[in-house]
């Protein structure tokens, strides 16, 4: 896998803190130098902090219904 794959593939986990340090200095290191993949992460980033300000809502009460009827008919 080439370093720009293995940052697309890791990209999240970069944001979310789940890399080991070895993988995170790695994907860092790539950023600093990668002039495609640093617009890449930038917009990722902005993205994840857009979706993280979101406001938590509950599902319907009806869906969870249909999802709990539809895995009891799957068992």
């Amino acid at each position: 896998m080439t370093p720009c794959e293995e940052l697309r593939t890791r990209g999240s986990d970069l944001i979310d803190g789940d890399c080991d340090e070895e993988t995170a200095r790695k994907l860092n290191a790539h950023l600093d130098e990668c002039p495609d993949c640093n617009p890449w992460f930038s917009s990722l980033q902005s993205t994840v902090g857009l979706l993280r300000n979101l406001p938590k809502s509950r599902p319907p009460d009806s869906l969870l219904e249909h999802i709990r009827q539809a895995t009891t008919r799957a068992k």
